[in-house]
Order: C-alpha cells, then sequence, then structure tokens
C-alpha cells in the first residue's frame, strides 16, 4: 500500500511505469520470443502482432507521462482497460496454440499476464 500511496502524491508516474512495461514487453517479444520460436512455441507473426499492441500502449503511455493531464484517472482508465484486454487476447492466444507452446512459453506468457494483472490492480487502486 506504501507504492500506492507514493503513487497517489504524483499519479503521472504510473504512466511511466506503465510505458517501461510495455517497452520492455515489446523487446521481450520482438527479442527473445520472436526470434526463438522453438523455445516458446509461438508462431512469429502472431508475435509481431503482440510486440505492435504493446509498442501502442507504450506509446499512449509515455505521452500521458509527458502530458501531465489533469483529466489523469480518464486517460489511466484507458491503459487499465487495453491493458486488461492484451491479457486476456494473450490467454486466448495460449488456449489456442497450446498444442505448439513449450512449457517455457507457457510460464512466460503467465508471468506477463500476472505482471500486468498486477499493474492494473494498482492501476484501479489509484483511479478509485
Amino acid at each position: 500500500m506504501r507504492v500506492i500511496n507514493q503513487l497517489q502524491r504524483k499519479p503521472n508516474t504510473i504512466f511511466l511505469i506503465d510505458a517501461i512495461g510495455a517497452l520492455s514487453t515489446a523487446g521481450l517479444l520482438y527479442f527473445l520470443v520472436g526470434s526463438n520460436e522453438q523455445w516458446f512455441g509461438l508462431p512469429q507473426h502472431i508475435v509481431d502482432w503482440l510486440v505492435l499492441a504493446a509498442l501502442v500502449f507504450f506509446v499512449y503511455s509515455f505521452s500521458c507521462f509527458m502530458l501531465h493531464s489533469n483529466k489523469w484517472k480518464s486517460l489511466l482508465k484507458v491503459i487499465a482497460f487495453c491493458n486488461v484486454a492484451y491479457t486476456v487476447v494473450t490467454a486466448v492466444l495460449m488456449i489456442q496454440f497450446a498444442q505448439q507452446l513449450t512449457t517455457l512459453g507457457f510460464c512466460y506468457f503467465i508471468g506477463e499476464i500476472i505482471v500486468i494483472l498486477l499493474l492494473v490492480w494498482v492501476e484501479w487502486k489509484l483511479i478509485k
């Protein structure tokens, strides 16, 4: 809860955290998962779409961070919703490609979903 209290004093920081997370996701997906299909099991063209989504989220979150808007709660709702949608899409892809995903692939995507949902939890705490 201490983190939430600190973020409430500087709510704009959550956008920077989100942006860094989205850029990290894009980088991991592109350089690690996408270039090692045999290790993770998700086809490159699917990984490319996830990279694109993460880059769009990065641009949005970083732009919100730079804007310092008084309407930060409304802007945060948008990215929180997008983060949840991304985790749902990722879970659906895990089911759809279950036969191809390796154990490492399952672990990577489960870990990604957990981290993103923890971020969404913090975002919703800030919105309320």
